[in-house]
C-alpha cells in the first residue's frame, strides 16, 4: 500500500544509510529490489563451516564435544548459525552433551519449517576392494587430484548398493571439495519451468561453494528425448545439459538404469563408469568388514548378485536376529536376498 513514488524516492535519496533485512525476497517488487545499491544473500553455512561454528559455540557455552561428534553434528543439523547457537546455549545451561544439541536443533529446525527437516544422506565409505568397476577408481582419483582439474562430468551407472555415491564422496574428499547431493525429488517440480529453475539453481550453488554436485536417479533427469511427449521434458534435459558444458567444477551422475538416460547426453560426460556386482575376491573382503570372518565358507563365496549394500542389509539381520558369529546362518541370510533381488540370478549350488 501508499505512494509507490514515495518509497521510490525513499530509497533512491534516503539521507542516511539503511539496511534492509527480508527472509523472502520473492514477493518484493523487482523495481524496490534494483534500487538497492547492495544485494546480498545469506545462505546456511556449509557443512565443513558449520563444523568450525559447532566448535567454536561448544567451547563459549561449555558443551564438550569430541572430534566425532562434531562431525556428526555437522552433518546431520543443517541449519542456521542462530539455530546452532541457540540448541548448543540451551545443553550448555543443561549441562547436557552432544546428543542432546541434535535433539533440541532438530526440534527447532522442524517448528521453523513447519513439520519438515530433509533427513541427511546416509553416506557410506568407500572402500576399492569392495567395488568393482570398469576403471581403475584409485587410479583415476589419484590422476584428477595430481592434475588439478575441476571442470569434469561422469556418468556412474550400475546395480543399486553398489558404491556409486559412496565413490562420488570419496572423490571430492580427495578433491578438497564440499558436496552438495540432489535427488529427484528435490529437481522436478510440478509447474513448467519450474524443474529447469531447480537445475540452475543447483548449479548456481555448487560453484559459489566451489563443490562437487552429485544428481542421483540420472534417468529422471535425463530421460531419452526421442521418445519425450511434452516439451517440457526436452528443455529440461537441454537445461541440465548446458549447464554442464559451462560449469567449472565437478558434477557426479548416478544411476540404476542406464538404458533410459537420453543417448546424446551420454557423449557430453568426461567418464563413464560402470560397476558392476562384488566378484568373488571381493565377496571375501565384505565378509572380513562386515562380519569380521576372515575365512567364510565356501558357499559364502558363490554369489553373483551381490553388493556392498546387501552386505549391510545382511549385517543389520543378523545383528537383530543375534546371529552375526555364525557363519551357516550369515550364508543363509545372503542366499535369501541374492534369490529375492529381481531379475538376477541368485546363489551358486544347493541351501539346506
Amino acid at each position: 500500500g501508499g505512494s509507490k513514488l514515495f518509497f521510490n524516492r525513499l530509497l533512491e535519496m534516503n539521507p542516511a544509510p539503511v539496511i534492509w533485512t527480508s527472509n523472502e525476497l520473492h514477493d518484493i517488487d523487482p523495481a524496490v529490489v534494483r534500487r538497492m545499491t547492495v544485494a546480498l544473500e545469506l545462505r546456511a553455512p556449509p557443512r565443513r563451516q558449520r563444523r568450525r561454528i559447532i566448535e567454536g559455540l561448544s567451547k563459549r557455552y561449555g558443551v564438550e564435544m569430541n572430534d566425532d561428534e562434531l562431525d556428526q553434528l555437522a552433518l546431520k543439523l543443517d541449519a542456521t548459525p542462530a539455530i546452532l547457537e541457540n540448541a548448543i546455549k540451551a545443553v550448555g545451561l543443561a549441562g547436557g552433551n552432544a546428543a542432546q544439541v541434535e535433539r533440541i536443533g532438530l526440534n527447532v529446525m522442524r517448528a521453523v519449517s513447519g513439520g519438515q527437516v530433509k533427513s541427511p544422506p546416509l553416506v557410506a565409505l568407500f572402500d576399492p576392494n569392495l567395488v568393482c568397476s570398469n576403471i581403475d577408481l584409485l587410479r583415476l582419483t589419484g590422476q584428477l587430484k595430481a592434475k588439478g582439474s575441476r571442470n569434469f562430468s561422469l556418468c556412474m551407472s550400475g546395480p543399486p548398493g553398489t558404491g556409486k555415491s559412496a565413490f562420488a564422496r570419496h572423490l571430492a574428499s580427495e578433491l578438497g571439495l564440499e558436496v552438495i547431493q540432489k535427488r529427484a525429488s528435490d529437481l522436478l517440480g510440478p509447474f513448467v519451468g519450474q524443474s529447469e529453475q531447480n537445475i540452475a539453481i543447483a548449479f548456481q550453488e555448487a560453484r559459489e561453494l566451489k563443490a562437487l554436485l552429485i544428481f542421483d536417479e540420472a534417468d529422471s533427469l535425463l530421460l531419452e528425448r526421442q521418445g519425450a511427449q511434452h516439451s517440457w521434458e526436452i528443455t529440461q534435459v537441454n537445461e541440465m545439459l548446458t549447464w554442464m558444458e559451462e560449469h567449472p567444477f565437478p558434477v557426479c551422475f548416478t544411476t540404476n538404469l542406464m538404458d533410459r538416460i537420453d543417448t546424446a547426453s551420454l557423449r557430453r560426460f568426461t567418464f563413464d563408469i560402470r560397476f558392476d556386482y562384488l566378484d568373488r575376491a571381493a565377496i571375501k573382503r565384505a565378509w572380513s568388514i562386515f562380519f569380521q570372518i576372515n575365512d567364510p565358507p565356501a558357499d559364502g563365496l558363490m554369489f553373483a548378485n551381490l553388493t556392498p549394500g546387501d552386505f549391510t542389509k545382511a549385517r543389520k539381520q543378523a545383528q537383530v536376529l543375534g546371529l552375526i558369529d555364525k557363519p551357516a546362518e550369515l550364508v543363509t541370510i545372503l542366499s535369501e536376498i541374492a534369490r529375492t533381488k529381481p531379475g538376477q540370478r541368485g546363489g551358486l549350488g544347493f541351501g539346506i
